[in-house]
């Protein structure tokens, strides 16, 4: 729905800007202290904002061919916290592997 939303607003848009994730933020924020909390909220929020097309079909099919079976092992609760688990750490290995990415 937010990636629907963010094409129908077009570049009217900021929204990836000021809860995307850039990882030179986080490392920013480390340093000078209060932005640290916002840094890491974004690491969440960058999960649900797709910068281009193709990133929420794949997941989508993604979820569709492994979901259910995690589901059913996890539970509902489990599989939720295993999906922003992986979401985080998967933004945090984009941080280390390029710390100083500015915004585009």
């Amino acid at each position: 729905m937010v990636f629907v939303w963010e094409l129908l607003l077009g570049s009217r848009l900021e929204l990836p800007r000021g809860v995307g994730f850039v990882p030179a933020h986080l490392f920013q924020s480390a340093v000078a202290g209060p932005g640290l909390a916002w840094a890491l909220v974004t690491v969440l929020t960058s999960m649900f904002l797709p910068r281009w097309v193709p990133a929420p079909l794949g997941n989508m099919w993604f979820l569709w061919v492994f979901a259910t079976t995690s589901r059913d092992a996890l539970g509902h609760a489990g599989f939720v916290v295993f999906y922003l688990v992986c979401g985080a750490a998967a933004a945090l290995a984009q941080a280390v592997i390029r710390p100083t990415r500015p915004c585009r």
